[in-house]
């Protein structure tokens, strides 16, 4: 059975889809292999699964080249995701300073 749909505004709040736009936003264009072992995730698929959801809402591209088994996926940050990764820190930050000054107040 198929899950809800996740809206583009939630895709960052799993913490492998924020990872990967966090390093993209750090480090530029990256490959495959360099984000898999940045992030030092276990599964390759699950690279996979959750960069193909980053690039069907349009956050990264995935541009791949070569052939047969020497092909190569590199990542590329889209406008679009710098602008999700902007609104989503800004988020926490404002989360965070209400949070600060809530405990200061008490």
């Amino acid at each position: 059975m198929p899950g809800k749909p996740i809206k583009p505004t939630e895709l960052l709040f799993h913490p492998t889809r924020l990872g990967i736009i966090a390093h993209q936003m750090r480090s530029g264009d990256a490959s495959f292999t360099e984000v898999y072992k940045a992030l030092g995730i276990k599964w390759r698929g699950a690279l996979e699964f959750h960069s193909n959801m980053l690039a069907r809402a349009g956050f990264i591209k995935l541009a791949k080249s070569g052939v047969g088994n020497r092909r190569k996926t590199m990542f590329v940050i889209t406008d679009r995701g710098r602008q999700a990764f902007a609104q989503h820190r800004a988020g926490i930050i404002a989360i965070t300073n209400i949070q600060m000054e809530t405990e200061a107040a008490a």
